[in-house]
């Protein structure tokens, strides 16, 4: 019994962490630069590019978001993305 409570305690908090991050861009002053976002996301971290929305699946790269972000800062050396690493 206590590991299926250990399980949905685990699993919601996955899903909420997953929700609050649900995108990634690389952003120039505030504004998404969807080429450069398009690039770090598909060439740079291999992850999952929404082309309806603009950005990058969070949890594709999920364990890359360091590495899209300085992929995002090499463009133009502004801060690069506004994903959490």
């Amino acid at each position: 019994m206590q590991f299926h409570l250990l399980a949905l305690l685990l699993t919601t908090l996955i899903l909420l962490f997953a929700s609050a991050t649900s995108a990634c861009k690389c952003l120039v002053h505030g504004v998404n630069d969807r080429e450069q976002t398009e690039y770090c996301c598909l060439a740079h971290v291999h992850g999952q590019y929404d082309e309806d929305k603009k950005d990058c699946v969070a949890h594709s790269i999920s364990e890359k978001l360091t590495k899209f972000s300085y992929c995002c800062w090499l463009r133009t050396g502004v801060v690069g993305s506004d994903c959490k690493h």
